[in-house]
């Protein structure tokens, strides 16, 4: 009895939601901003064809 007393607590589902938390908001803001960089790229190539 005393062992399981003196054991660590097992937090290992805490550290992945964790993760989760704090990557999964941050890989999808990075997606966002490559997506409105291709978007922007776009945009300037079909302004500069209409300069033309």
């Amino acid at each position: 009895m005393l062992s399981l007393l003196l054991a660590p607590a097992e937090t290992t589902d805490y550290m992945i939601l964790g993760f989760i938390f704090i990557y999964g908001p941050t890989f999808l803001y990075v997606w966002s901003l490559i997506s409105r960089r291709k978007n922007l790229l776009k945009d300037i190539a079909i302004l500069e064809e209409m300069d033309n």
